[in-house]
């Protein structure tokens, strides 16, 4: 009879982490877990997703501390280097701190910290996070950029009306009608994001 495996991986900007925790593991053995490391690079995320793949037991569940981009390139990538595997768990980082505080541990490591987070999957097997389209990311890029335009729009309007010079003047009003058209563009461009995605 097989037996559910769990991994758990510490997302570092330059290393991944990966503890494996069964379901026939104590849970007073979690120290016990052996780590494997690999590169946060494409090819270690494809090197890490065969270590997977090449364990003696089927894995129930991938997780991983939420940490902005490194967690969700690691989700896409490992998507798509092995779509057989679970999706990646991008769970928040204070649940994982629970299952830290109800293990007992105080000191921190990358391979401890691997550790809990394949004790955290065991304990309560997360869903694998619902990635966002390129398209989906696409169009929120474009709101974030909006946003900051219209920011700097704002600011020089503002300083254009305490500007005392001509020349000063003119140069605010140069950049006012110049974020202006870039404003116009990326409006144009969510416009037609959103006409295509009703279209899907």
């Amino acid at each position: 009879m097989t037996s559910a495996l769990y991994a758990g991986i510490d997302v570092g900007s330059k290393e991944l982490v990966v503890a494996i925790a069964s379901e026939k593991t104590p849970n007073d053995q979690w120290r016990r877990l052996g780590t494997k490391t690999f590169a946060n690079t494409f090819k270690g995320i494809a090197e890490l997703t065969r270590y997977l793949l090449t364990l003696p037991e089927p894995v129930a569940c991938v997780c991983a501390e939420a940490t902005g981009p490194y967690s969700l390139r690691l989700a896409r990538d490992m998507a798509a280097a092995a779509p057989k595997l679970p999706g990646l768990a991008i769970v928040n980082p204070a649940w994982i701190k629970g299952t830290v505080r109800s293990l007992g541990l105080r000191e921190k490591t990358d391979a401890l910290d691997a550790s809990a987070i394949a004790m955290h999957a065991k304990f309560h097997q997360p869903p694998s996070t619902r990635l966002r389209s390129e398209h989906e990311d696409e169009l929120r890029e474009l709101f974030c950029l909006r946003g900051e335009v219209v920011e700097e729009i704002t600011a020089h309007k503002n300083r254009l009306q305490a500007a005392r010079t001509d020349v000063v003047r003119q140069h605010l009003q140069a950049l006012i009608e110049d974020l202006d058209i870039h404003r116009q563009a990326i409006e144009d461009k969510v416009q037609r994001c959103v006409a295509a995605d009703e279209q899907m």
